[in-house]
């Protein structure tokens, strides 16, 4: 059986000796295990109770792998494999990676081979403009209804992104810093879509590894500035702020795309 490869043809998915894993299912806390040298590696819980639960659960599991970087662009998703490692059968592994396909993060190849998508430098552009364009009409929708309770959680946010040097912690927290900056603007849908795009372009921000600290740190300081424009109740600042965080971050990803 041939195991999951990455693009520079190394075994993902599999142990040491090259046996795939799954033959039984791993029961480890963490969903995925990664280290600088070694290849991704996919563990399910105990019970995975229905089919839905299954998929969706496999889908976060991938989504997780391909923002940051562990699966990365033209890696062969292997259906029988994957569902071996995480004990489940076909089906439900093929609603994930069709779910993963409808937010543009895996395509279908013939004969139903499944790949990481990969973005041309013109539509990871556009992703960004998309974004730019979006993210500050939300904002200036939710700034009059931002409160000092969604101040504190800005803050706290911050905080614990300051505060980490890991990307896989540091991504969630972002995107739950963007969802309560721009929540308030109460247009669900719109969200909704920044939330796909922002999923398909910010894997390109940690593929180059002495980006990343880089790119965390100047984030970091983005947002605190976004934060005070708030607090100053300055909204022209507050949008220049978002934009040239958004503009920045898309400079990094094409450059990362480029390498």
């Amino acid at each position: 059986m041939t195991a999951v490869v990455d693009r520079r043809g190394r075994p993902v998915g599999t142990r040491q000796g090259g046996s795939a894993m799954g033959s039984e299912p791993a029961h480890d806390t963490e969903q995925v295990e990664r280290t600088e040298d070694a290849p991704v590696r996919f563990a399910a819980p105990a019970q995975l109770l229905d089919r839905k639960n299954a998929a969706d659960y496999i889908a976060e599991v991938l989504r997780d792998a391909i923002c940051t970087g562990g699966l990365q662009d033209g890696t062969v998703l292997n259906q029988v494999d994957l569902a071996n490692q995480f004990g489940v059968s076909r089906i439900p592994m093929r609603e994930a990676l069709r779910l993963l396909q409808s937010e543009g993060l895996v395509e279908f190849r013939p004969r139903q081979q499944a790949v990481v998508a990969t973005l041309t430098p013109s539509a990871l552009s556009e992703i960004y403009e998309i974004r730019e364009l979006f993210e500050c009409h939300l904002l200036g929708l939710a700034f009059e209804h931002i409160d000092d309770t969604t101040l504190t959680q800005l803050h706290e946010l911050a905080d614990r992104m300051e505060a980490t040097d890991d990307e896989r912690t540091w991504l969630p927290l972002t995107r739950e810093f963007h969802r309560v900056l721009l929540q308030p603007a109460d247009r669900p849908v719109i969200l909704e879509g920044v939330n796909r795009y922002r999923r398909l372009g910010e894997r390109y921000l940690f593929f180059a590894s002495d980006q990343r600290k880089q790119r965390r740190d100047e984030a970091n300081r983005e947002h605190r500035a976004i934060i005070a424009a708030l607090e100053q109740q300055d909204l022209e600042t507050c949008l220049r702020a978002m934009r040239s965080h958004i503009r920045v971050a898309s400079t990094h990803a094409k450059q990362s795309l480029a390498r």
